[in-house]
């Protein structure tokens, strides 16, 4: 079977929380998979992607985005900025003129913004972040320093009204069937909420799964988590954005947090960390400057 816009999108999110190791030095599968390792990813990260669902002859294999931009055009395939992005154009950044980084459109969000899911890129870092994340763009203002240049729309096959579905249970579990027949395995998908599919076709349910040397937790429901999460009485984050759990310091509304190499969160204690010491309160924050104690000097979480 071809492979389709939504198998590209679904490829795109198995991989977000995938960073280069060590930071900062572009090192990463994806540029060992294109043989130009080390180097600027962004572009190998959507080309390896198309790769892993056989659909490099519709999306192209590049590493420089000007040249990306160059093979859209001369196959017709651009669309200019005012168009409407679909799940599964390739998107197209530019500085000052000229193409700079590349993701993969995953909605679009009105006149607003558009969701993506991007390789070496980060809160902190547009274009070399070192990370695959999912992100919201907005279009910035043409010829600045950042802004939607505009999109690569390969020639996917249609997608059939067959590929809507509903949800079936037996006795090993919940699956997701589409009208043609056919179901959703060893990937992930987004409905009412992202769902993983293992290799039989059955969605994780009511479990931790750990995906490309990340944790995330899924409920009764098969939804997964993200935020705050009480499981198994101790309190974690999933990243609100791609549902990795997180470890060790995080920094959540403002707060410092410390949650351990397990992802547990600490609270109402003084921890050596790194040779340190900390104190966190009931709600687990790390206390800042002054730490309140009782009249024995003992202190008041």
């Amino acid at each position: 079977m071809a492979a389709t816009a939504t198998d590209f999108v679904a490829k795109a999110a198995s991989q977000i929380g995938v960073k280069e190791s060590p930071a900062n030095s572009n090192n990463t599968k994806y540029g060992q998979w294109y043989g130009m390792n080390y180097e600027p990813w962004c572009d190998m990260f959507v080309s390896w992607c198309a790769d892993q669902i056989g659909a490099l002859d519709l999306v192209g294999k590049y590493a420089y985005c000007p040249y990306h931009v160059d093979y859209f055009k001369k196959k017709g395939w651009w669309l200019d900025r005012e168009e409407k992005p679909q799940p599964g154009d390739l998107i197209f950044f530019a500085n000052e003129g000229v193409a700079c980084h590349v993701g993969i459109v995953e909605r679009r969000n009105g006149t607003v913004s558009v969701t993506t899911i991007e390789g070496n890129t980060s809160t902190s870092s547009n274009d070399n972040g070192g990370a695959v994340m999912r992100r919201e763009r907005k279009y910035g203002t043409v010829g600045s320093k950042w802004y939607i240049l505009g999109f690569g729309r390969p020639k996917w096959p249609e997608q059939p009204a067959s590929k809507t579905g509903t949800w079936v249970h037996d006795s090993k579990g919940w699956w997701y069937k589409y009208s043609d027949g056919t179901w959703p395995k060893n990937q992930w998908l987004a409905l009412d909420a992202w769902y993983l599919f293992n290799e039989d076709g059955y969605a994780v349910c009511d479990e931790w799964v750990l995906v490309d040397s990340c944790w995330y937790a899924f409920d009764k429901n098969c939804r997964m988590l993200t935020g705050w999460q009480n499981l198994g009485g101790s309190w974690f984050y999933m990243n609100p954005a791609n549902g990795v759990m997180l470890t060790r310091w995080a920094f959540i509304d403002g707060r410092w947090y410390w949650l351990g190499n397990d992802g547990r969160m600490v609270s109402s204690t003084v921890l050596q960390i790194e040779g340190k010491w900390y104190a966190f309160d009931k709600s687990g924050a790390m206390y800042e400057g002054h730490v309140p104690t009782d009249a024995k000097g003992a202190i008041i979480f």
